[in-house]
């Protein structure tokens, strides 16, 4: 279903990207790709300012950090300067499916919070299946659940929400197989989200990145005990991902 394009569109690259919400769904996502590639070079698409890529890259994996915003690659750039393995990270700015990157040129492939920027989702993991080695993995989270949209994604520019089934059909039309598929979020997840980020989100959309940034509840928000602690926390909801309620989805495909 088509939603309603944004009224208050986020500027990505204007603050670095944190919270418990962030923490766990990044820590999902490693387990998945761990379980199914222990290592490998992975290609990070969308990866933002970074967050993933580092992680990637303190496990031993070989990462390739492509994004579309300059200003994402700088923050990004700027925290790998103290970084102890620098060495295995490589940035690229640029656009999927139009990178030109090579064919099969990645064991693995990580998309967090990125299938649902685009208008035409199939051409994009399209291009993830032309860019993986045979046999190779791609990992992925989507927000779950048209009826779930909210505030959030008319400001992060979401194109659509996904079930279970979409995203597993998504992805197998495109020559995947799927591995696994689960909800996540439900009902800690989902309690923070409703009780405490959009209530943050609606003071701060509209204001601009050093702003947004600088407020007490932002840095409060953000800060890494906070965000460790509550992510630990949300294990919790582990117990629930079979169940269709959750906020998000994390998914494992293979190349066929």
């Amino acid at each position: 279903m088509k939603q309603p394009k944004p009224h208050h569109p986020r500027r990505w690259g204007d603050m670095p990207t944190g919270g418990p919400k962030h923490q766990f769904r990044e820590a999902l996502m490693l387990k998945l790709l761990q379980t199914a590639l222990p290592q490998g070079r992975i290609l990070d698409a969308g990866a933002g300012d970074g967050t993933l890529t580092r992680k990637l890259a303190a496990l031993g994996y070989s990462v390739l950090a492509l994004d579309a915003s300059v200003d994402c690659l700088a923050l990004l750039a700027r925290t790998l300067e103290a970084f102890p393995y620098r060495e295995r990270v490589e940035l690229k700015q640029g656009t999927l499916p139009n990178s030109g990157l090579a064919d099969a040129a990645f064991d693995g492939i990580v998309a967090g919070e990125v299938i649902e920027h685009f208008q035409d989702d199939q051409a994009l993991v399209q291009e993830f299946h032309r860019l993986l080695k045979p046999a190779g993995v791609c990992v992925v989270s989507v927000p779950a659940e048209s009826k779930k949209w909210d505030l959030n994604d008319d400001w992060a520019g979401h194109c659509r929400l996904y079930n279970a089934d979409e995203l597993k059909q998504l992805f197998e039309t495109s020559g995947f197989q799927a591995q696994i598929i689960h909800y996540w979020g439900w009902p800690l997840g989902y309690l923070f989200h409703r009780l405490f980020y959009l209530p943050w989100l609606r003071r701060h959309h509209h204001l601009e990145g050093e702003a947004r940034a600088s407020s007490v509840s932002t840095r409060i928000g953000v800060h890494p005990w906070v965000s460790q602690g509550l992510a630990q926390v949300f294990r919790l909801d582990n117990l629930f991902n079979r169940l269709p309620f959750g906020i998000g989805l994390v998914g494992c495909f293979r190349k066929k």
